[in-house]
């Protein structure tokens, strides 16, 4: 018997649903099962076990992994990355546990996501520690809090062009002179620098830090050079993490 139109019409209606189910089955496909990965799946599993041997946050190594491949990134350096980023994540956990503070798994993964930031403007490990410490001490009840902030203010600071030696320092004077809630002053009198002379850039920046001097007092006459860049350290802005800013997963 001949369909009606309605059935046609129901029936082409039940295949594209269809269709952008099976297609949002293939976007959704696990990286380790992409054949591309096939030379260096061990490796990877390898890492993935000893992320979650340590408690750390493995799905951060399968994001890496699957922004790998939407990049076309050779299978060998897929393996390499994720390697890097355990052991970032390895080390950032470890200056987190030198505080003593204990923290809920979501707390946590903020945590760890901004250390993890903050050591790749090149923030110096023993002085970030320093840092986080004196953050938790500066009230025990927001502590996990108090952690992430310092280290995403230090990330952030990184991006606006301060090296992490500078990044640290600033953000443990602000917080000594005028305790978290400068951290938000400095961060503005940060973004609103501009790229001009690196030495008057540092001065100004410290001079926030104190709750004196800003910006304006040190801004150069002359037009800056933007073809001279950011003056810090590169960011790590190979394929995967990015700049999570703390949030992680809970």
């Amino acid at each position: 018997m001949p369909r009606s139109r309605s059935q046609i019409g129901i029936a082409a209606l039940a295949g594209v649903i269809g269709g952008i189910l099976l297609g949002g089955v293939a976007a959704a496909q696990p990286p380790l099962d992409d054949s591309r990965l096939e030379p260096v799946v061990a490796r990877i599993r390898g890492s993935l076990r000893e992320a979650r041997a340590a408690r750390l946050p493995s799905v951060w190594l399968l994001d890496r992994a699957a922004e790998g491949l939407a990049k076309g990134v050779p299978p060998a350096r897929i393996a390499q990355a994720i390697e890097h980023l355990l052991e970032q994540m390895r080390a950032a956990d470890a200056l987190l546990l030198e505080t003593g503070v204990r923290m809920r798994r979501s707390s946590r993964e903020r945590a760890l996501r901004a250390v993890v930031d903050a050591r790749a403007v090149g923030a110096p490990p023993e002085p970030l520690a320093a840092l986080l410490l004196e953050a938790a001490r500066a009230d025990r009840a927001r502590a996990p809090e108090l952690i992430r902030r310092a280290a995403t203010l230090v990330a952030e600071l990184g991006e606006h062009g301060f090296s992490g030696d500078v990044a640290v320092e600033v953000t443990r004077v602000a917080l000594r002179e005028g305790g978290p809630s400068r951290w938000g002053l400095l961060l503005e009198a940060a973004r609103g620098m501009g790229r001009g002379d690196p030495l008057a850039r540092v001065r100004a920046l410290r001079g926030a830090a104190r709750g004196g001097s800003t910006w304006r007092r040190h801004r150069p006459h002359r037009p800056t050079d933007r073809a001279q860049g950011p003056h810090g350290p590169p960011h790590d802005d190979a394929f995967g993490l990015g700049r999570g800013r703390g949030r992680g997963r809970d």
